[in-house]
């Protein structure tokens, strides 16, 4: 009986193990990040979820409140009837909860990304991101623009 346990808990260990290869690293945040969208999406009957955030001061501490308000202000939720819900009513029907956990999962590796894209020596005040999100899928759009100009765009999708 204790080896069976010891054997459970070195197979929960296994799980719980993040690879130290950046790259590694990268591949676990995205699955994290795809299998929060499905959550929040499945258990909100939503059948996509559109948002464009934008950061007009240093991008280094984007929060759960960008994205919050870009889903309420700059955002289009089409429910699986195929209706689109009515941002003022998004926490009527959207578990709030569970836009909290999308939010935070999400930022999180906005961050994440911008970090590892962003070069060294340029300070960029201004950030757009498009969010296009449908279950499975997730294709982000990242500009960057200093003074007007645009400097670093890229584009991904988990």
């Amino acid at each position: 009986m204790k080896d069976i346990i010891k054997k459970i808990l070195r197979e929960e260990k296994k799980k719980l193990f993040i690879p130290r290869n950046i790259d590694d690293r990268s591949v676990e945040f995205g699955k994290m990040v795809k299998g929060e969208t499905n959550k929040f999406l499945i258990q909100n009957n939503i059948k996509s979820l559109k948002y464009i955030i934008k950061v007009d001061e240093l991008w280094d501490d984007l929060e759960y409140d960008d994205i919050d308000n870009a889903i309420r202000y700059e955002g289009k939720i089409i429910l699986t009837n195929d209706k689109d819900l009515d941002i003022k009513r998004l926490y009527y029907n959207v578990k709030y909860p569970d836009l909290i956990d999308y939010s935070h999962t999400i930022s999180s590796y906005l961050n994440y990304l911008i970090s590892q894209h962003n070069p060294k020596d340029l300070v960029i005040n201004d950030l757009e991101i498009e969010v296009d999100s449908v279950v499975d899928s997730i294709k982000m759009d990242f500009i960057f623009t200093h003074q007007n100009r645009g400097v670093v765009s890229f584009s991904k999708t988990i």
